[in-house]
């Protein structure tokens, strides 16, 4: 998961997740090869429980080296790397 990565399946996790409103969010990390900035974002927004308020969350299975970089990961490093909102259109353009 890197910057170019890690913004389309941001948006898509919380459209999903906002609609289904889970009790419960098991992120399993094991297949996680490669992680900057944006990934550890993605995932300590998870871990926070910013797509799932209320829900109990548990990440597994990220290698040691990302780990290591997880546990390091500040809210200013959250603020840099967090993708910007996508724009918001005129009513017309989704309409038409």
């Amino acid at each position: 998961m890197d910057v170019r990565s890690a913004a389309v399946p941001w948006r898509e996790l919380e459209k999903e997740l906002g609609r289904s409103r889970p009790k419960r969010l098991e992120v399993d990390a094991t297949g996680v090869e490669h992680c900057d900035g944006a990934g550890l974002a993605l995932l300590q927004y998870l871990q926070m429980g910013g797509m799932t308020p209320g829900a109990e969350i548990s990440l597994s299975g990220l290698k040691p080296q990302f780990q290591k970089l997880f546990e390091q990961f500040t809210a200013e490093d959250f603020k840099k790397y967090r993708p910007a909102s996508a724009p918001k259109g005129h009513l017309a353009e989704d309409v038409g």
